[in-house]
């Protein structure tokens, strides 16, 4: 039997279960030392907005971030669908940060590449899904933490290889 296990229903109250509504997975594509990270987000029952979005956040960060993530995308990835109607928003999806197709609204001076984060800020980092209340500055309504990442060079070529000695 491969039922989850269920619990009394003696509760008083009725308890929200502790599932992660958003998870990311580091991928690489053969050969490359960029990392490539899966994001899958479920979360229809936070009425989902078109301007909620993901971020990555170096772990060290305090919660609530009151700094820009180091890189980050609206849940419809690929342009800017703040303004959408709301009912576009299904709360259900996933994307892949990819260098080669970050969207340019991601691309602001204080977000990183993939690439820059792991010549110049690599280790751990944890993803938010986030939404914006009022104007669009930190601290951000957190939605839901994810889980942690390591984000580091793969087996690719080494970014900055030793010299040998001579």
């Amino acid at each position: 039997d491969n039922s989850p296990p269920t619990t009394s229903p003696t509760s008083a109250k009725p308890t929200v279960p502790a599932a992660v509504c958003v998870k990311a997975s580091v991928k690489f594509m053969a050969g490359s030392s960029v990392p490539m990270v899966e994001i899958d987000y479920d979360y229809p029952g936070s009425d989902p907005l078109p301007s909620d979005w993901v971020g990555l956040y170096p772990c060290d960060t305090e919660m609530p971030p009151r700094v820009e993530p180091t890189l980050w995308a609206y849940t419809c990835y690929s342009r800017v669908c703040r303004r959408d109607p709301v009912d576009s928003a299904t709360g259900i999806g996933s994307f892949i940060f990819d260098d080669a197709t970050l969207a340019s609204y991601s691309s602001t001076r204080t977000s990183l590449t993939l690439q820059e984060i792991v010549t110049t800020q690599p280790g751990c980092y944890y993803v938010l899904l986030n939404r914006i209340d009022g104007d669009s500055a930190p601290p951000y309504y957190n939605i839901c933490e994810g889980n942690e990442i390591e984000l580091l060079p793969g087996d690719g070529p080494p970014i900055n290889p030793t010299p040998a000695p001579v």
